[in-house]
């Protein structure tokens, strides 16, 4: 048969290739196993939903794209792309193609247009016009074949189908050359599909709606991306002549893949024994967390849950108990915890490990990490990959019953590595960005949703995002919504527009009539059955506290702290900037002493940031030894980064809301306290006369502000909490509040971030049958500029912090450091040096400065791959700098500083 000349894959190493029959038929058979061992149910329903509801024709639809998805590789100007240098092997496959009379040129570039004419694109025009091509009696409809034509990560754009006539030589189809024989090549490839699978012809084939598709397109890479590891799925050699089993090679490789399945518990609680089984015998849920569970419980058709409830009251266990229980209605692969930050992330991410540990599981489960930082983080590094069948059955014990060893609750799983897969794996905690980046126009985009529609999405300390990255997050519920998979979003202070604006958006409406849409109750579950909204009201059963709130000095903190900590105590000092808090900690350095001051921001170098993070855990945490005094100044990091308590607080001016989560880090465990400490006291910073105080205009919106002031002028010097946080909230966010010109640029500058992010936001799902991903990725942002686009910020310029010695180079911690050489363990230390610099050198005249540095320093040390492409600032033996007309300094007490800064 003509088709075995064709090639898939080939080694440019040797005598070794993959028939192109076989690959396809390798996919199939790969597909098959996805399908029965690894898909959770969760995605399976979508896909059946968007044919005919059954889902074994589902299967049946994705077998026959798994094996279809290469017949694009059946044609001249594929089969021509030869190794650099080329091989006897090249030489060898053509004279096979023009042994079978496929005439070919010998090299791709010889035939034109070759770029606009991929194989993915190739596969699609040949099927969907393949009745009027010749090759077989009808057509593949337009909605499966897009799927075959985004199997590399982006389907085509409007117009496509006039390539097919534009370069008819590329696909063998010149009237002038009279070549039946590369249509007879890619008929019977389409035959052979349609036999495999069991489809009497083309016009068999289901058309998928949207939904369908995107999911479809997500599974086909997937397999794709498997079955073209020649580690799993080896390279025959050319000369072969045993029949090749794909089913065997399937079996064989996925067993050596070993890939987790979904999460499938051994047990299924129906009462509060849940929060137990979770939390440890002592652990008694309160309220919020007994009302949270019931709604779920309660609940026939999971769809959005919003849990609004103060700060340090168990959102995150109320979270994870409702996310079981829909995981048992939906049958949901695994959970994806999102939050604002990288610090934030990091410090739910034990928590996960520990609620994994204790989950019912039938077989270990895959875990990520899911930020551009994660390799540093020690407890997921402590999470080997494993990536073999031995490697895991050594992990899980074996099946004998006198061994003693207990499988592994989770693993960081080496397929799962990487931006593009991390979201696929079972359990995974990352930055909002990751769940940004599903409405964005990305290549690729679908994998993310196939991740997220298998998975409870949870969305933690929703009140932190901007208009900007909100216009992306309701684009994104969207498709959660669509695939009917659940969300449960947590905040202590979303304002009412906000909440209504997520549960529509999550179901695809304008607006939803009812009661929830309105109300002011405190703490509240709004929840979703189906497409009816609910929402639950909760008697706040925790310790109600009167906040005292002063106004204060900036340069009469020290005293007032002077007098406060007399006895003793823990004080947050919370500043809008960076400069602010140094300037701040300086000033508080000299009174109280060194040892009595910690200041923490986001320009410290990784490893100084983490031991900061580590140390005030140990002292302020809720178990933390509490020494006898300590000042801890920080910037937002305090804000939301840390579940630690303070004694007082002493904070900048900020939103409403920001300032409530400020004042929630306020005696937020019961503890004793020194006698002048016992009742909260919040002082407020940053506000000159009628203005603000130097760079915190810059930070946050004047109306904003404006709001708050006013409001803390009417306070009389007192917060109720909780029962102030949402009517605080909502009259700082009041739409109809009166005009003034800050609040009209307030209202300015939303519309102009709404109108900015929709030129990169992805259109939302459509359920008309005759809609196709056509043109759904036609504005496409690059891998590397991707989270920068879901989020309105500057874009910082982070290096890599070393310091220049008579010797050489050193890390800041003094270990010397070769001036070539860097063995792998060394690299990654060096890549731990990151900083942050600030706005005012975050620009093009910077980078070019530390790239002019870089290569003439250090350039032997970017052959690393944990180094490759970053930018070095170089310190002197005083740790100092001169950076484009400006003095930088690092110290270990103050992180990056500057002159000069604004």
């Amino acid at each position: 048969m003509s088709i075995s000349a064709l090639w898939a894959k080939k080694s440019a190493e040797g005598p070794y290739w993959i028939p192109l029959w076989i690959h396809m038929t390798d996919t199939a058979e790969v597909a098959k196993k996805l399908w029965d061992k690894w898909t959770p149910d969760s995605v399976k329903r979508p896909i059946a939903n968007s044919i005919c509801s059954d889902e074994v024709q589902a299967k049946k639809l994705f077998t026959f794209l798994a094996a279809a998805h290469d017949i694009g590789k059946a044609t001249p100007v594929f089969q021509a792309k030869r190794q650099y240098p080329p091989t006897d092997l090249d030489e060898d496959i053509f004279n096979g193609l023009l042994s079978c009379g496929l005439s070919a040129k010998k090299r791709r570039e010889e035939y034109g247009g070759y770029s606009v004419t991929p194989h993915a694109l190739a596969t699609q025009l040949l099927l969907e016009n393949s009745k009027e091509l010749g090759l077989s009696d009808t057509g593949l409809c337009k909605n499966a074949a897009v799927i075959l034509g985004a199997h590399h990560g982006k389907p085509p754009n409007t117009g496509y189908t006039d390539i097919l006539h534009a370069y008819e030589e590329n696909f063998g189809h010149d009237v002038n050359l009279c070549n039946e024989k590369w249509k007879q090549a890619q008929s019977e490839l389409i035959k052979l599909t349609l036999e495999y699978v069991g489809y009497n012809n083309l016009a068999d084939v289901p058309a998928p709606i949207v939904k369908g598709q995107v999911l479809l397109s997500g599974l086909i890479i997937v397999a794709d991306w498997i079955a073209s590891n020649n580690g799993n799925f080896p390279l025959l050699p050319f000369h072969w002549q045993t029949e090749t089993d794909s089913a065997a090679r399937a079996q064989m490789g996925w067993s050596k893949l070993n890939l987790p399945g979904s999460w499938e518990p051994y047990h299924f609680y129906q009462d509060e024994s849940l929060f137990t089984a979770r939390f440890g015998s002592a652990f008694q849920p309160n309220r919020m967390q007994m009302a949270a569970i019931n709604a779920a419980y309660a609940t026939q058709e999971p769809g959005i849950m919003i849990i609004e409830a103060p700060m340090g009251h168990g959102k995150t266990e109320a979270a994870l108990v409702a996310a079981e229980v829909y995981r048992n209605l939906t049958e949901s692969g695994g959970v994806f915890f999102a939050l604002p930050t990288q610090a934030t992330s990091d410090g739910i991410f034990p928590r996960m490990l520990g609620w994994l540990d204790k989950l019912d599981l039938c077989e270990t489960q895959s875990v990520r990490l899911a930020h551009g930082k994660a390799q540093f983080n020690k407890g997921y590094a402590d999470l080997q990959p494993f990536s073999s069948t031995a490697d895991a059955y050594d992990s899980y014990g074996s099946d004998d019953d006198t061994d003693e060893s207990e499988p592994a609750a989770a693993i960081a799983h080496q397929w799962f590595s990487g931006r593009k897969k991390a979201l696929l794996a079972n359990f995974v905690v990352g930055t909002i960005d990751q769940l940004l980046l599903m409405a964005l126009k990305q290549k690729h985009v679908m994998l993310r949703h196939l991740g997220l529609a298998g998975k409870v999405v949870i969305i933690d300390e929703c009140h932190a995002y901007d208009a900007y990255m909100s216009q992306y997050l309701k684009r994104a519920l969207t498709w959660p919504g669509a695939y009917k998979s659940p969300v449960i979003i947590l905040s202590a202070t979303l304002p009412i527009d906000t909440r209504r604006e997520l549960i529509c958006a999550y179901h695809g409406k304008e607006n939803i009539e009812g009661d929830w849409s309105n109300s002011q109750a405190y703490p509240l579950i709004t929840y979703s059955d189906g497409g009816v909204v609910n929402s639950r009201a909760i008697d706040f059963d925790g310790e109600c506290r009167s906040v005292s709130v002063e106004q204060l000095a900036f340069d009469a903190a020290a005293d007032k702290l002077e007098d406060l900590l007399s006895d003793g105590g823990c004080a947050g000092v919370i500043m809008d900037t960076v400069q602010r808090a140094q300037e701040m900690a300086s000033k508080l350095r000299d009174r109280f002493g060194n040892e009595a001051v910690i200041l923490i921001h986001s320009r410290f170098i990784i490893p100084d940031r983490m031991e900061l993070e580590e140390r005030l855990r140990g002292y302020l945490g809720k178990n933390g030894e509490r020494p006898e005094m300590l000042i801890v100044v920080g910037t937002q990091v305090l804000e939301q980064s840390l579940d630690i308590d303070f004694d007082v607080i002493i904070t900048d001016i900020a939103p409403m809301d920001l300032l409530l989560q400020r004042i929630g880090r306020l005696h937020r465990h019961i503890r004793e306290r020194k006698e002048k400490l016992r009742k909260p006291m919040c002082f407020v910073t940053g506000i000159d006369n009628d203005g603000y105080e130097r760079g915190i205009d810059s930070v946050y919106n004047l109306h904003l502000l404006n709001m708050t002031k006013e409001l803390l002028d009417n306070l009389c010097g007192k917060i109720s909490l909780p029962d102030d946080i949402a009517p605080l909230v909502n009259a700082a966010y009041d739409k109809n509040a009166p005009q003034t010109l800050e609040k009209e640029n307030w209202e300015n500058k939303r519309r102009a971030q709404e109108q900015k992010a929709d030129s990169f936001k992805m259109r939302e799902p459509m359920s008309k049958p005759n809609k196709s991903i056509v043109n759904w990725l036609n504005t496409d942002v690059d891998d590397k500029h991707g989270e920068a686009s879901v989020r309105d910020s500057y874009d910082s310029v982070d290096a890599l912090v070393v310091k220049k010695t008579r010797d050489g180079f050193s890390l800041l911690n003094g270990k010397e450091m070769p001036t070539a050489g860097l063995d792998d363990e060394l690299a990654r230390e060096l890549a731990r040096q990151s900083v942050s610099l600030p706005r005012q050198l975050s620009n093009i005249k910077t980078i070019d400065a530390l790239r002019d540095s870089t290569n003439e320093h250090v350039s032997s040390w970017l052959s690393s791959p944990w180094v490759s492409g970053e930018l070095f600032l170089i310190l002197d033996e005083n740790n100092s700098a001169n950076l484009c007309g400006r003095k930088v300094k690092y110290t270990q007490q103050d992180g990056l500083l500057t002159d000069h800064e604004n």
